[in-house]
């Protein structure tokens, strides 16, 4: 099946993660996951790489908001966007936000998640265009901190409320001391800057407890 199948027919699936708070288990938010039918389309890679070969990345990008809203469990919903969506001129035209008011979402229930994977040319534009949204009642996450193109200024220049400190680090993190270290440092910056901390990828009960004794506020699987 073809990518331009696949958003002509609406096939985007979603998933809901929870993000929980550790000093008392409840569940802070969910994180939307976007899958794809069936067959070589389904994981979130495969979809977005077809999007980006594919020039659809924009049409990709909105169709799977799209879904995530629909579906909304009660609460905050934290939504992935690329960041090649948010600096499109496109994206600011307020689809999105015709999308929230027709399934009755605030903006203030939506995280926008945006990936730190990614090596940013133009500080000042990628800076006005998150205060944009700001100004609109969304709230900024940081994913995959520690990873990739990982660098301080990105962090700065987006002041996240949220900074996800990348599964790279936090798995391990119960019996590695490098691996503890590293959660300690982000999580130690993501206090310094005033955002609230969020630990990805806890598989074990090792992990969950190092994490915690380190002070994160707020974990996922």
């Amino acid at each position: 099946m073809e990518l331009q199948d696949v958003l002509d027919h609406a096939l985007i699936d979603v998933v809901y993660q929870p993000i929980v708070r550790l000093g008392d288990g409840t569940v802070f938010a969910h994180e939307a996951l976007a899958r794809g039918p069936a067959g070589p389309l389904h994981m979130p890679g495969a979809l977005f790489g077809a999007a980006a070969a594919d020039g659809l990345l924009f049409a990709l990008d909105l169709a799977c908001r799209t879904a995530a809203l629909t579906s909304k469990p009660e609460g905050v919903i934290s939504i992935n966007i690329e960041p090649q969506s948010l600096l499109d001129p496109a994206f600011t035209t307020g689809l999105t936000a015709q999308v929230l008011r027709r399934c009755g979402v605030l903006a203030q229930e939506v995280i926008l998640e945006v990936t730190e994977r990614i090596a940013i040319s133009d500080y000042q534009l990628f800076r006005r265009t998150l205060d944009h949204y700001r100004l609109q009642g969304y709230r900024i996450a940081l994913d995959d901190v520690g990873a990739g193109y990982s660098n301080l200024r990105l962090v700065a220049e987006a002041e996240p409320e949220f900074i996800k400190i990348d599964q790279g680090l936090v798995q391990g993190a119960g019996t590695d001391r490098a691996h503890r270290a590293a959660v300690s440092a982000v999580a130690h910056m993501a206090e310094e800057l005033g955002a609230l901390a969020i630990a990805e990828g806890i598989e074990t009960p090792a992990d969950l407890d190092a994490v915690r004794a380190l002070g994160v506020p707020l974990a996922q699987g």
